[in-house]
């Protein structure tokens, strides 16, 4: 393998993993949000000083 095309795989290795956190994050705000109101969410309130 020569370092061009070793880099070259490293960049696609990276944009991969890009690609994969964006979609796990979407995925988290989605099912986040699609919840009905009477689910259960840790939802801690900060008090306003």
């Amino acid at each position: 393998m020569t370092n061009e095309s070793k880099y070259q795989s490293e960049l696609d290795i990276i944009r991969q993993a890009e690609q994969e956190r964006s979609k796990a994050i979407g995925d988290f705000f989605t099912q986040l949000f699609s919840r009905h109101e009477s689910a259960n969410l840790p939802i801690n309130p900060i008090p306003a000083e």
